[in-house]
């Protein structure tokens, strides 16, 4: 993956050098009455959208440079001589501007999606970005022949928090929560707050006994971490192993939900535990 990865770099390297070089080539045999110097970006934005910034100002000095060589070559005369070096920094200090652009373009763009993809309060994944990518990571576990497992929990009496305590704690213990997925899941594991006070988490080559030992620690951990502000925090959670891969992501929440439900109907601050197909 990495070699590729690097392939596909100094490709994409090597083709806007050739693109600079006969830009430059055109530049100096159309002379001095034609300017060519705005097609220099081309390979300039190229390389700053697809690639880094390094290798863009990189390529804008490279530019300038071979601008300044065919201008030179190409018979062009000033009044005083070093205004073509006079000339040519100024076309490097336009490429680096346009460069420095892209890059905040890029920048923000990449900003935008993250944010259109994680909840504004947990800061974890939100329910768009968990159908998206437990989709995907559950048709991997088909591929592979592996199972999975689907947490599913909510906050007990969460309404009490928020009317005793006000909303801010009620945001408060949604954050940690949420914070503390995020910090201690690992990779592969996909936790998001589907709503209110409600998260899943999607743990792939899991089974039930790891879970278990999983939320046997978390829980605690979170619970520690609002303690601080007179908050009794406790769980219903539900957790299902899949061996088999279900129809889709929706039946494999939908079976996690009811046994998070069933949890709490029996008193909630409680882990249920199932696998499926039943018997397996």
């Amino acid at each position: 993956m990495a070699l590729k990865k690097a392939l596909k770099y100094i490709l994409l390297v090597l083709a806007a050098s050739l693109m600079t070089a006969v830009l430059g080539f055109i530049d100096y045999i159309t002379g001095p009455e034609l300017s060519f110097s705005i097609f220099y970006l081309l390979p300039i934005l190229w390389i700053a959208w697809k690639k880094d910034g390094v290798t863009a100002y990189i390529f804008s000095v490279i530019s300038a440079m071979i601008w300044f060589y065919a201008d030179k070559k190409s018979g062009s005369e000033y009044s005083f001589g070093h205004i073509g070096y006079w000339n040519a920094a100024v076309r490097l200090c336009f490429y680096d501007v346009i460069i420095y652009l892209i890059l905040r373009l890029k920048k923000i763009l990449k900003e935008e999606k993250e944010f259109a993809r994680k909840d504004f309060l947990s800061g974890i994944n939100n329910p768009r970005s968990f159908y998206d990518l437990a989709s995907y990571a559950m048709h991997m576990s088909g591929r592979i022949g592996k199972g999975f497992s689907v947490v599913y929990f909510d906050v007990d009496d969460f309404k009490k928090i928020n009317d005793d305590l006000g909303h801010s704690t009620g945001d408060f213990v949604l954050s940690v929560i949420g914070g503390h997925l995020g910090q201690s899941l690992r990779s592969t594991d996909i936790p998001a707050r589907i709503g209110g006070d409600e998260f899943m988490i999607f743990m792939p080559e899991t089974d039930v006994k790891a879970v278990e030992s999983v939320m046997s620690k978390l829980i605690p951990e979170m619970a520690g971490k609002v303690a601080s502000r007179g908050i009794k925090l406790s769980l219903s959670v539900g957790i299902v192993y899949f061996s088999k891969v279900p129809k889709d992501i929706n039946e494999a929440i939908k079976i996690t939900d009811s046994l998070m439900y069933k949890a709490k109907k029996e008193g909630k601050a409680r882990v249920l535990t199932a696998e499926w197909p039943a018997g397996t």
